[in-house]
C-alpha cells in the first residue's frame, strides 16, 4: 500500500452522523451536546476481526479493520441515540443506516479483499460528539461523555 497510514490519535467508529454539511450550526452542537449528556449507556467491548478495502467511488479506497458480525452493543446504542434525539427534538425518530464498526486504517488505490486476522478487542468506554472537517484530516471533539461502568 502507498497511502499514509491514519495515525491513532485520529482513528474512530463513526455512529451517527447529527449533520451532513460545510457548516455545522450552533443549534445541532447544542442538540447534540444535550444528548450526550443525556444518554446512559454500559461500557462494553468490540471485536474486530478482518481487513479489508471498503468499496465507493472515489480514487482511493479505506482500508479498515473491522467486525465479521454485527455488533448488539453498537446497534443498541445507535437504536438509543435515534430515540434521544427523537425525543429532544420532539419529532419521530430519524432512521439509522445499519452500521458496520471499522476504524479506517489508510486510504489508497490498492483494493484489499476481506481477510481474517486474530481478533482485536477494543474497551468501548466513552463517547464522544465529533466535528469531522471533511476533506482536512481533522476532527473537532466538541463533547465526550463516559459510559457507564
Amino acid at each position: 500500500m502507498q497511502g499514509a497510514p491514519i495515525t491513532p490519535d485520529r482513528w474512530h467508529i463513526s455512529l451517527y452522523p447529527v449533520f451532513r454539511g460545510p457548516h455545522l450550526p450552533p443549534e445541532v452542537i447544542a442538540s447534540s451536546t444535550m444528548i450526550g449528556e443525556a444518554l446512559r449507556f454500559e461500557q462494553f467491548e468490540l471485536k474486530l476481526d478482518r481487513v479489508m478495502s471498503y468499496q465507493n467511488k472515489r480514487r482511493k479506497k479505506p482500508f479498515v479493520v473491522c467486525a465479521q458480525q454485527p455488533s448488539m452493543h453498537i446497534d443498541r446504542l445507535v437504536r438509543l441515540m435515534v430515540e434521544t434525539f427523537a425525543v429532544l427534538s420532539g419529532g419521530p425518530p430519524r432512521a439509522a443506516s445499519r452500521i458496520s464498526p471499522h476504524i479506517t486504517l489508510v486510504w489508497d488505490r490498492k483494493i484489499i479483499p476481506s481477510q481474517a486476522i486474530d481478533p482485536i478487542t477494543i474497551p468501548v468506554t466513552e463517547i464522544a460528539l465529533v466535528h469531522s472537517h471533511v476533506g482536512q484530516s481533522r476532527y473537532e471533539f466538541l463533547g465526550r461523555w463516559a459510559l457507564v461502568p
